[in-house]
């Protein structure tokens, strides 16, 4: 596809943003809510600040429906780079989830990581209180059955994204590299709040593990991100997944509704309005909205 990935990587594409397949990792690393013990994880980055890369992107993006294992139906989630994105296309790319309903990508920011389990250490104050003190990192694995019903363990990497918009995380990052190396340290992320208060504490926990003794391969997993990357990118996909979507499909209800509630006082008070004989009909004019986005579970499986 070409995509340009010294253009969408580093602080200087998360600033501009502001001011403008491997199956042995999950797609995306998860923070729980507030107060949840999911709420915090310890990371170590994949790469440094040169590994963050950000594009335009439809995030969450609702395209149909699908059954699960317990015959639930379920909403179908894609995430969508557009193509539109300078590092992609440019201009002469065509972003059909713009063109026909309206929603304006919005920059966000891709990285890699490794998730740490600590080691906790308990003592005993003079109080009596006890103290956790974490003494070291392990990586964090996990379990899956491939097609044979052969059961695997691999380490928990993942992909990360947020807005560059959210200060406490990606811009955080990339101010603490300015005078650390992020590749030496593991850091705890607390998320704080969400929605459109969404907050992370992040502070830098212990020292990073040495990846390639944890039989990981920091290259290789880097040219994962940059396939996944190239994946969300495609706008085949794209064109697959939204193009046969009817032009009343709401594919973010949080940001289409928002504007059918802004346009819904107006054709009201038309309505009431006495109108003359020859009166001219209220607007029909479609109100444009901006979007909201979760990557789907593309690489899950066995190796």
């Amino acid at each position: 596809m070409g995509i340009k990935f010294a253009g969408a990587a580093g602080a200087q594409a998360i600033e501009n943003a502001t001011k403008q397949t491997n199956a042995r990792y999950q797609p995306e690393l998860y923070w729980g809510k507030p107060g949840s013990e999911e709420a915090t994880k310890y990371i170590q980055l994949i790469g440094d600040e040169n590994s963050f890369y950000t594009f335009l992107t439809h995030n969450m993006m609702q395209v149909g429906t699908y059954t699960n294992k317990q015959g639930q139906t379920k909403t179908k989630y894609e995430t969508f780079i557009s193509p539109r994105d300078p590092n992609v296309q440019g201009a002469e790319g065509v972003d059909i989830i713009e063109q026909r309903f309206g929603l304006k990508p919005k920059p966000r920011t891709f990285a890699i990581a490794v998730e740490m389990e600590p080691t906790i250490e308990q003592s005993k104050s003079k109080s009596g209180k006890v103290v956790n003190a974490i003494t070291g990192f392990s990586v964090k694995t996990r379990t899956y059955k491939d097609k044979d019903n052969v059961e695997h363990v691999a380490p928990v990497v993942g992909v990360i994204h947020q807005s560059p918009y959210t200060e406490t995380f990606f811009p955080w990052f990339t101010d603490y590299a300015n005078n650390h190396d992020l590749s030496e340290h593991v850091f705890e992320v607390t998320k704080k709040d969400e929605g459109t208060n969404l907050r992370f504490y992040i502070e830098a926990a212990g020292d990073a593990l040495d990846l390639s003794a944890e039989d990981l391969d920091v290259e290789a997993e880097v040219k994962n991100l940059h396939e996944y990357i190239e994946y969300l990118a495609d706008s085949s996909r794209m064109a697959e997944l939204v193009g046969a979507l009817p032009d009343e499909a709401i594919l973010d209800p949080w940001r289409q509704n928002k504007a059918d509630a802004k346009a819904k006082p107006a054709a009201k008070a038309a309505k009431a309005e006495p109108q003359e004989e020859e009166a001219e009909a209220p607007s029909n004019e479609v109100v444009e909205t901006d979007g909201f986005a979760a990557l789907r579970n593309r690489f899950a499986g066995a190796k």
